[in-house]
């Protein structure tokens, strides 16, 4: 029936900040793994002296139950306060109570805990002050408690006031309830135990579920969520114990550390890492607004991850408003997303008794298989959105067209095959990205895309590559980039003699591989889709000559002068001939180029050339147009 057992799930932060406060031995005193690692084993009463408060109260209820009235508990800077703790069908006696009240009895926390048992514990109005911060719980319940678990857990509401003066800011929540506790595990990390009890991921709850929370600010920010909820929390003890970890954390951010409290921080910070997970974590309706008018509000966030696998980040419904811009995402997905990398990463680090250097920093990058955008759009506040005015080819547009800082209709990026730490496979894709003429006409003070006539610009790019190690090729299968109203480029290359060293962490070896990478074929493809014309008709108006004038002399120019450019270049006069017929008649244009030598092109030889003519020399082009 002690008010801090009933209470341990939800108080358990308060409690570790409190028994941590200077000058009070460090936390690692307390926590530490092995018994040769403290001074001397910790009483309860090292954790929860009652001070002068008195007794409370303790009389029967019922036929199997027990009441404690007047309870108040000081703990260094923390007091609690219940004046009424009910205990339902229960074995204990009130000479039980009266042990587990005692701070000199034997027994930790932990073993206190298992020794609780009963069907239902309510606390009708529960205060807890820790320093500046006030917290009142109403309501609260627990059922099933017994041999260190808690069927369920119910409180609220509830609210914590944090700071000093008029204003501090302030927490509120409508409802908190959780399910299936194992509280002797949760409690594990923080009590000294046998250090047989580090053991694999166990699991800490069932499910949890906070409703109705409201955040304030000193300064006047609010922040709303209707509901979060979490599933199949999973956690550890960490190697050291949870004090001893973050103390050598800390003791590695001094700028004083040397190479082995900075080697002992990085290997308690990736074990810190893998004590943790979470199944499955979701928020909905989380709306913010600040008093100079600006708003916002996402209506769900959500993270997943099956145990041992990669999981999922993903936010849904997001917009914002304030007095100068709107803006609005659809969706962000950051998929198969991994901590296993970052951790290996930093245990190996560690493991070298070494500072960390930027190769190794390389490793320290969690593996993100996907990362998906829906549409975005930006506005000018109280602005009407010119994308949904504007023709897609970007040369029409209403009132109001060009309104929006923005619009892109979707971005990917995938990635997979890593190698220390980077990805051989990528893939990328933007959909039209939309940026209408008000925002245009800023950035293009020479004011040719007006004088193409096109109020807005829409881009839509692609990339697919990829490397082989079995063929020591990288193949740029697409890169491709589209313009409305313009026209489309679409490049694809093979560069050979890539070796797994190109993506490895020494930057000696990695130079050597770059310089002994060979180009073996380049193709590219371009078709017009009406940005030739208006560059012809934009050259005639300003020479004030017929546009199909320009074009008969641009495509002489060609004919001739690419040729002459080149030189002895193979293919230069089909080259120059194919780029005249595109300019006669624009559509498709399809160029080639390949070396000359079977191995292909090296990044060396590029480097050692002495003048563009003898690299022209080594290479043939091919050139053909529909």
């Amino acid at each position: 029936m002690k008010p801090i057992l009933p209470s341990a799930v939800l108080i358990l932060g308060c409690i570790a900040v409190a028994s941590a406060q200077a000058p009070k031995p460090r936390s690692s005193d307390f926590f530490a793994r092995d018994a040769e690692e403290r001074p001397a084993k910790p009483r309860a009463s090292e954790f929860f002296s009652r001070g002068d408060a008195p007794a409370p109260a303790i009389s029967a209820l019922g036929a199997d139950g027990l009441v404690a009235e007047g309870v108040r508990y000081v703990s260094g800077a923390m007091t609690l306060t219940a004046p009424r703790i009910e205990v339902r069908g229960t074995s204990l006696t009130r000479e039980d109570v009266a042990r587990l009240l005692d701070p000199a009895a034997p027994g930790d926390l932990r073993e206190r805990l298992a020794a609780m048992k009963a069907r239902e514990i309510v606390v009708p109005d529960l205060a807890i002050t820790l320093g500046s911060a006030v917290a009142s719980l109403k309501d609260l319940r627990l059922s099933d408690v017994g041999d260190g678990r808690i069927g369920a857990v119910v409180v609220g509401p509830g609210s914590v006031a944090l700071g000093e003066g008029a204003t501090p800011a302030r927490a509120a929540f409508a409802r908190f309830e959780t399910a299936g506790v194992d509280a002797d595990h949760l409690l594990a990390p923080f009590l000294p135990h046998p250090a047989d009890d580090a053991s694999a991921l166990k699991a800490a709850f069932v499910g949890a579920a906070l409703d109705g929370i409201a955040l304030t600010s000193p300064d006047g920010d609010v922040v709303r969520i209707a509901r979060v909820v979490g599933r199949d929390a999973r956690s550890r003890r960490t190697a050291a114990g949870l004090g001893a970890t973050f103390d050598r954390i800390a003791a590695s951010l001094d700028k004083e550390a040397d190479a082995g409290a900075s080697a002992r921080g990085l290997a308690a910070a990736a074990d810190l890492l893998g004590a943790f997970q979470v199944g499955s974590l979701e928020a909905v309706g989380l709306d913010y607004a600040d008093p100079h008018g600006t708003t916002g509000r996402i209506a769900r966030i959500g993270l997943a991850a099956a145990a041992g696998a990669p999981g999922s980040v993903r936010l849904d419904g997001f917009e914002t408003a304030g007095p100068d811009l709107t803006a609005r995402v659809a969706s962000v997905a950051v998929e198969d997303v991994s901590l296993r990398s970052l951790i290996d990463g930093m245990a190996a680090a560690a493991a070298t008794g070494s500072r960390v250097g930027p190769a190794e920093a390389r490793r320290f990058v969690p593996q993100v298989g996907a990362i998906r955008l829906g549409r975005i759009e930006v506005a000018k506040s109280g602005a009407k959105d010119g994308s949904k005015d504007g023709s897609k080819d970007g040369t029409t547009g209403g009132e109001g067209a060009g309104a929006a800082a923005f619009a892109l209709d979707g971005l990917e990026l995938v990635t997979s095959d890593l190698v220390e730490g980077v990805p051989t496979r990528l893939r990328f894709a933007m959909r039209d990205l939309s940026v209408p003429a008000a925002f245009v006409s800023g950035q293009d003070s020479s004011g040719q895309l007006a004088a193409l006539g096109y109020t807005a610009v829409a881009t839509s790019v692609r990339a697919d590559l990829a490397w082989s190690e079995a063929s020591r090729q990288l193949a740029v299968h697409e890169i491709a980039v589209e313009g409305g109203g313009m026209g489309t480029a679409k490049l694809r290359a093979v560069v050979g003699n890539v070796s797994r060293d190109l993506f490895g962490r020494d930057p000696e070896a990695a130079t050597r591989a770059a310089l002994g990478a060979t180009a073996q074929s380049l193709d590219l493809d371009i078709q017009d889709r009406g940005l030739l014309d208006r560059v012809l008709a934009m050259q005639a108006r300003q020479r004030g000559v017929a546009a199909e004038d320009v074009r008969i002399e641009y495509a002489a120019y060609a004919r001739l002068g690419i040729p002459q450019m080149l030189g002895s270049m193979p293919g230069a006069t089909e080259l120059g001939q194919a780029v005249a017929r595109f300019i006669t008649r624009p559509g498709q244009l399809r160029l080639g180029v390949k070396p000359l030598q079977p191995a292909g092109l090296s990044a060396a030889e590029v480097a050692a050339a002495e003048d563009p003519a003898t690299l022209l020399g080594r290479i043939a082009v091919t050139a053909t147009t529909e």
